[in-house]
């Protein structure tokens, strides 16, 4: 499956917190600003790759993120299905 990505700063900070482990690489295309650079020091605590790439207009950070596969949802509605009480 083909690794996902977003460029979206809130959504990178998101995962960087919650779920480190699902991002496989930062690309860094603009200059440093606070903001990047708090995501930056993020990644590092998670020893996540940090690289920089070319200058992309508009789009400062690019993270490459694994692949999440859902569950369908009916087998789950029945999985989850609450207990009939008497």
């Amino acid at each position: 499956m083909k690794d996902l990505s977003t460029n979206s700063l809130s959504a990178i900070e998101h995962v960087l917190t919650h779920r480190p482990e699902r991002i496989r690489k930062l690309i860094f295309h603009a200059s440093s600003s606070p903001r990047l650079k708090n995501i930056e020091t993020l990644a590092k605590a998670h020893d996540i790759s940090c690289e920089q790439g070319r200058g992309e207009p508009g789009i400062p950070v690019t993270a490459l993120i694994a692949p999440f596969e859902y569950t369908e949802l009916n087998p789950l509605l029945v999985a989850t299905k609450p207990l009939k009480r008497s």
